[in-house]
Order: structure tokens, then sequence, then C-alpha cells
């Protein structure tokens, strides 16, 4: 049985996150509770920083948020979180073992959510960017 989708809130659907809410909204997510609690722990000791799952039970999907709106990180599945990051940053994630997330958006890379702390590391230059 699929599970009901919880629309996402009106203030993050900002036309810097069009191609993520594309992304979401045309998916049946599903992250695993531990890659959301990686996402989580990383966003944790960020100034004005939030994050928002549609139900934390079923933890279809998590989104890392500045009080700007904007989307910086994200957990959908069940390995990896993906970061937001500048263009000018790209060559040296993916020397970092990123991986491209074009069909998220521009700018959007993955890192296992086994190595918190790389995973750290690139949501707080994605949260800073």
């Amino acid at each position: 049985m699929a599970r009901p989708r919880t629309p996402l809130p009106d203030v993050l659907r900002v036309a810097d996150n069009e191609a993520l809410v594309r992304f979401v909204d045309a998916r049946e997510l599903s992250t695993h509770s531990d890659v959301a609690d990686v996402l989580q722990q990383a966003v944790a000791s960020l100034h004005h920083a939030e994050v928002f799952c549609p139900d934390w039970r079923s933890c279809a999907y998590v989104l890392a948020y500045r009080k700007d709106f904007r989307i910086f990180a994200a957990a959908f599945g069940n390995h990896t979180v993906s970061c937001r990051i500048a263009e000018s940053a790209l060559p040296a994630a993916l020397a970092d073992g990123a991986t491209r997330e074009d069909a998220i958006g521009a700018g959007w890379v993955s890192f296992s959510a086994l190595d918190p702390a790389r995973v750290n590391k690139w949501v707080r230059l994605a949260h800073d960017a």
C-alpha cells in the first residue's frame, strides 16, 4: 500500500528550490532512518538551519534548509546524503568521493552516509554556499 504523501510546505516551494521540488514531487521517496540521523546530526550544529520530513515514522525523505528557505541538503535513499554545493566546489567534492546528482538539479552531489565526518564537512559547506 502506498503511503499518502504529505505536501512540501509552501515556504520551501521557492524558485531557488524549483528543481529539487520537482524531483521530490515526481517520486515516491524513502530514506533509511540511519541516513536521516546522519543528516540531522550534520545540521544540528548549524545556525539558522532546520530540517523537514513529511512523516518521521516512515521517513520518506529529509530536507535541510536555511532561514531563507533554500534547501541545501537532503536524505532520499538508503545510503547517501545529498548536498547542494557551489559549482566552484564541484571538483573538490568529486575528488573527495562525491557522486553527481544531476537528476536532483545543478550543483547536487551525494556522499556515503557511512562517513559522517565527510557528510558533516559537505553539509556545512552547502549551508554556507
